[in-house]
This record gives C-alpha cells, structure tokens and sequence, in this order.
C-alpha cells in the first residue's frame, strides 16, 4: 500500500515579514564623521598624519642603509610598516594604516612625477611637463 503525503494548505493569517530598517543618508552618502572613504572628516587618516612624521624619523637611520632606494626611501620604509600593520591588526588601527598606505602611495607618484620632468601647476592639480622655458 503506497501512502500519499496530505498536501498542507495554509490557513488564514498573515505573513509577517521583518523590514530592515534603514538608516538616512546625507548628501554625501553618510555622515561627515567616520572611517569610511566618503566621510568628510576621517579620524584615522588625522591621526596617521599626526604620527607620520615620529615614524618616519625613527626608520630614517635604518633605511638610509638600504640601496636602491634614493630618495624614496622614507615612502617605501613607511608604505612596508602600513602594510605590515593593516595585515596584522584590525578596526580602527587597521583603518589607520590602510590610510597610510594610500598617503605613501601618493607620496611616491608626486615623486615619480617630478622625477620624469613633471611639476605641479599652482594649485590645479594638474601636471604639465617643465620644458624649462622661462616667460
């Protein structure tokens, strides 16, 4: 004898569905405080420059010793104790070091650029080759 499974109807009721709720954003996509890249003020980029300089002194000595890298020794020296601390570290020190990296990253490409003959135009951000014209 084969026996068939009873189909179960649902009875009655409502289904309640939990909304998430979600919160506002700004204009600019969240509050002007915090640690994501589109806050406006960002506490551990302000505290990585606080510090950058007290790092960059204590590893001075040490990586004048390294050859190769000239003049961006100090760049390269700082970008590897970021990257050692992003990989090693979490939340808000994490944060901190990811920022370094970014600011040692763009430390490097200004000097790249003004190494291959490139200046900075005032304040525009542009870069314009340096033809050594005088007007």
């Amino acid at each position: 004898m084969v026996f068939r499974r009873k189909a179960h109807h649902r009875r009655g009721g409502f289904r309640s569905y939990k909304s998430a709720t979600r919160r506002s954003k700004g204009m600019f996509g969240g509050s002007i405080f915090g640690t994501s890249d589109t806050s406006m003020i960002q506490p551990d980029a302000m505290v990585y420059g606080a510090v950058r300089q007290y790092g960059a002194n204590l590893i001075a000595p040490l990586m004048a010793n390294v050859p190769l890298l000239g003049q961006y020794s100090d760049e390269v020296g700082m970008g590897l104790i970021d990257w050692l601390v992003a990989k090693n570290t979490s939340g808000f020190i994490q944060g901190i070091a990811k920022k370094g990296l970014v600011v040692e990253n763009a430390r490097i490409g200004e000097s790249l650029v003004g190494s291959f003959g490139m200046s900075s135009t005032g304040n525009s951000g542009l870069a314009s080759y340096n033809s050594g014209n005088s007007y």
